[in-house]
């Protein structure tokens, strides 16, 4: 072999050695510079503001919902009605303030006047004393209770039970009546009656309503249009009385008629049987203590009003007098703002009622997927326990950790070369933020040898929203800024 092929041969092996060295180092720098991580998103713990057991789920795990999408409900009866009740006192609250800056009504106004006036006369009556018609009164009453204590001691004369006996048969006869009902013959007359008075009716109608065409061409005086429209109006009652007398005979005695005919036997009965039986002892007691009321009723008139009562009435007077002066004055600026101020007070428990009811409905605040159920059906929550967990499948980002050396080449809205699994191609993205404070490396982002060195935090986001990328999916970043 000659022995320029002889060193041509080692020198090629340098050269191919050489070569072979850079690209291994070149691909150890390259993966040294690459950035692992997965990618990110931030669920949302929906929980409920108020204590409630859960009466429906309307979503599945999984399933996408737009904002505003009823997601859970609770049970909201008692909750409703204590809203209710409390927008009621709201309401009312208003009313009073509105009344208390309008001031008195008119008719009020004219209502304590009234009592004003009534309340003087009585203080009069008392000044002057009794009248002698009322001294004539009370000595009647005295006569009448005394009469009716001799009837009862003496016993009732034997017309008085005669007469009860006549009371009692005939309230049992018009029971029987009207137990029995009107006769084929009585509803027979009823009807025709009753046609008999349409038919006049009718006629009566027509005529009035020619009278008031001639009325109106001025062929007819106005005595003769009122006299007949008056004629017609009379007919027609007529006609209407027949017809319920007709309706009344085809169905029989109305139950409260019935009622009121048992009343009434039953009442005749009573008296017949007190008059019969004579006075029991308790109704001899009873009209003595009204014999001694009468009685001393009248020597009061006789006497005339005790100084305290003139003075009672006086006073009465003076309360009356000063409510209608405060009337007419209208409320004070302090009632007006305590008024104001207690309706404030009821319709912020009203909103607040109201809201606590709109909270036992929880909804979705964004666009969003349901990731898990926290609750059942039926479960009784308590105030800030998580209901269901969901998140934004498009909000999602990007963690990797960035040598301190690095980080001078690489700014907010940097562009980034990602190579996610799964996907053929890289995707683009761009940085999010930097951390401001270093740490160290993680373990199970850089290799051993990195470990130890310190590394600030980037977040990235994809430049273009892609539904193929999902939270949890592994990715490189090959570039990052002017990286490596």
């Amino acid at each position: 072999m000659p022995v320029e092929r002889r060193l041509a041969i080692p020198v090629v092996v340098v050269l191919a050695l050489t070569a072979g060295g850079i690209w291994v180092d070149r691909s150890r720098a390259a993966k040294r510079s690459s950035l692992s991580g997965v990618f990110e998103s931030q669920p949302s713990d929906l929980a409920s503001r108020v204590t409630g057991r859960v009466s429906r789920i309307l979503v599945t795990e999984g399933q996408f919902v737009k904002k505003g999408t009823v997601l859970v409900e609770l049970e909201a009866n008692p909750t409703q009605a204590q809203a209710a009740a409390t927008e009621a006192l709201a309401k009312q609250a208003q009313a009073q303030a509105q009344e208390v800056v309008a001031g008195p009504r008119k008719e009020d106004m004219a209502r304590q006047v009234a009592v004003v006036a009534e309340l003087q006369a009585n203080l009069a009556k008392l000044i002057h004393g009794s009248r002698p018609e009322e001294a004539a009164i009370a000595r009647a009453q005295v006569s009448e209770a005394k009469a009716r204590l001799d009837l009862l001691v003496h016993g009732p004369r034997k017309e008085d039970i005669a007469a009860a006996k006549a009371a009692m048969d005939e309230a049992d006869a018009r029971l029987r009546q009207a137990e029995r009902g009107p006769t084929p013959e009585e509803r027979a007359q009823a009807e025709a009656r009753f046609k008999s008075a349409a038919i006049q009716a009718n006629q009566a109608q027509k005529d009035a309503d020619r009278s008031r065409s001639l009325f109106e061409q001025g062929a007819l005086s106005r005595s003769e249009f009122e006299s007949a429209q008056a004629k017609a109006g009379a007919l027609a009652q007529q006609a209407r009385e027949a017809g319920e007398a007709w309706k009344r005979a085809r169905e029989g005695t109305p139950q409260a008629e019935l009622d009121q005919s048992r009343q009434a036997y039953q009442r005749a009965r009573a008296q017949y049987e007190s008059l019969h039986n004579g006075s029991r002892p308790e109704e001899i007691r009873e009209a003595e203590a009204s014999l001694k009321v009468a009685q001393e009723n009248l020597r009061l008139v006789l006497e005339g009003p005790r100084p305290e009562d003139i003075a009672a009435a006086r006073s009465r007077v003076a309360q009356a007098q000063a409510s209608l002066e405060a009337m007419r004055n209208g409320s004070r600026a302090e009632e007006r703002r305590a008024a104001n101020e207690a309706a404030a007070a009821a319709a912020s428990q009203a909103e607040s009622a109201n809201a606590t009811v709109a909270d036992r409905v929880i909804v979705a605040p964004l666009d969003g997927v349901v990731e898990r159920l926290l609750v059942g059906q039926g479960e009784l929550l308590s105030p800030g326990a998580p209901v269901l967990r969901m998140s934004d499948p498009m909000d999602i980002w990007l963690r990797v950790y960035v040598p301190e050396m690095a980080l001078a080449r690489i700014k907010v809205g940097a562009f980034v070369q990602i190579a996610i699994d799964g996907l053929a191609r890289d995707v683009d993205g761009v940085v999010e933020s930097i951390a401001t404070q270093g740490e160290f490396t993680p373990a199970n982002l850089q290799t051993p040898e990195e470990r130890g060195r310190q590394v600030f935090a980037v977040r990235i986001r994809l430049q273009e929203k892609d539904t193929r990328v999902k939270a949890g999916m592994a990715a490189t970043v090959r570039r990052i800024g002017d990286w490596p």
